[in-house]
């Protein structure tokens, strides 16, 4: 979990459909990554281009100041910190619906090697990608596109996926080597961060969280650019 925006991509905002369609319909396009590699891509497809509403981007703060939520307040001992930012927490929820989170006690290395060993995942021959599809939503591994969606007519994502349940029982591909056990580490770090951001969340609302039987965590993982839970 990274405190600033973490996605890489670079999206046209010009979008002509010509001979990308193409690319897309021929059988070893099968993904995200072998089109935007093609040496036929001049721009975006148009099932790939969102049009954004304006009105809707502008209802929020007018300074346009994102929340910051820092997460060592959360934990502190302090009862006057930790009320400052449950109430800041809160406040970001109800009126933003997201926020940032700093101070979260991520090691930077740890972020890195997932990245890294994300690319190599999705650097992975198709035969060996393919070996994690999945065959249904509920599959705990699933690795995938948006080619591939049923809804025909609205628009796609740029991006290929890897899809995983990660809590109470980890599944991860096992390749490329290292990578599972990065993953682990990364999600049982990452539940322990989202436990705190549900205990706050919950005492602004003047709730207690209390433990439930069963929580599942369900990580999703994207070419390019994004690691998260």
């Amino acid at each position: 979990m990274k405190a600033t925006p973490t996605n890489r991509s670079t999206f046209f905002t010009h979008c002509l459909e010509t001979c990308c369609q193409t690319s897309c319909e021929r059988e070893t396009m099968t993904n995200i990554k072998v089109v935007a590699q093609s040496s036929d891509l001049n721009s975006l497809p148009s099932s790939y281009a969102y049009s954004a509403n304006r009105q809707v981007a502008g209802a929020c703060d007018p300074d346009g100041s994102l929340p910051v939520i820092d997460f060592s307040l959360l934990t502190s001992a302090n009862p006057d910190q930790r009320a400052k930012v449950v109430h800041d927490l809160g406040k970001a929820c109800e009126e933003w619906g997201f926020f940032l989170i700093v101070n979260h006690g991520m090691p930077e290395t740890l972020v890195e090697k997932v990245f890294n060993a994300s690319h190599e995942f999705f650097n992975l021959t198709e035969e060996e990608k393919k070996e994690f599809e999945g065959k249904h939503a509920l599959d705990p591994i699933r690795c995938g596109t948006s080619f591939h969606n049923a809804n025909k007519g609205k628009v796609l994502l740029w991006r290929d996926y890897l899809k995983v349940f990660s809590h109470p029982e980890f599944h991860f591909p096992n390749k490329p080597a290292g990578f599972s056990e990065l993953a682990f580490e990364y999600s049982e770090r990452t539940r322990k961060v989202a436990r705190e951001l549900l205990k706050g969340i919950s005492e602004s609302l003047g709730t207690r969280l209390q433990r439930p039987k069963l929580i599942i965590l369900y990580a999703t993982i994207d070419f390019p650019g994004d690691a998260g839970t």
